[in-house]
């Protein structure tokens, strides 16, 4: 499993889900075992952290 941590923008992207479109940037807010709170600026919700990826 990919490490992230507090702070990191990462992207948000699941494949056949859309919310603001897969791709879509996100800044990690915190962080409580699978879960992470992540927000685009606009406002901030719960992610699996599987949902989410490391900026290529």
């Amino acid at each position: 499993m990919t490490e992230f941590y507090v702070g990191e923008i990462v992207e948000f992207h699941v494949p056949g889900r859309m919310i603001l479109g897969d791709g879509t940037l996100v800044k990690i807010l915190k962080i409580t075992g699978e879960w992470a709170e992540v927000t685009t600026g606009c406002g901030c919700w719960l992610e699996k952290l599987e949902n989410l990826r490391k900026i290529q």
